[in-house]
């Protein structure tokens, strides 16, 4: 059976709520900080900060050795992409996001819903149903 993407959509979102928490094995407080001080900008509709901050967590050494922490802030970005209109890096953050979750066969399945469910919502916001 063919799933449309708002179809896609409504189930991702029955399955599982966005799980945007930092992982248990980060070793260094700053970066839990960073995570949260950007997640509050997003709150406040601060989209590009958040992103700045996003991009800078990306590019640490942290998350190029710790892929579920990646994984989760590219999930994180892809959301504020998609808030700013950006739909093609949101796509592209999401879709990251689900090839370091297939390679690393994480049990976090949360993380994987909310990848599909965001590369969903990009594709969506860009007119694909």
């Amino acid at each position: 059976m063919r799933y449309t993407v708002v179809q896609f959509l409504i189930i991702a979102g029955a399955a599982c709520r966005i799980c945007f928490s930092a992982p248990a094995d980060t070793p260094d407080a700053s970066f839990s900080a960073a995570l949260q001080q950007a997640k509050m900008l997003c709150q406040q509709g601060e989209y590009r900060r958040a992103v700045e901050t996003y991009q800078s967590l990306l590019s640490s050494p942290y998350a190029t050795q710790h892929l579920a922490f990646r994984a989760l802030v590219l999930l994180h970005s892809a959301d504020a992409q998609i808030e700013l209109g950006a739909y093609k890096t949101a796509q592209a953050a999401a879709l990251d996001a689900i090839t370091i979750l297939r390679q690393t066969e994480t049990t976090k399945r949360g993380l994987s819903v909310s990848a599909y469910r965001l590369l969903a919502d990009a594709l969506h916001a860009e007119g694909h149903d």
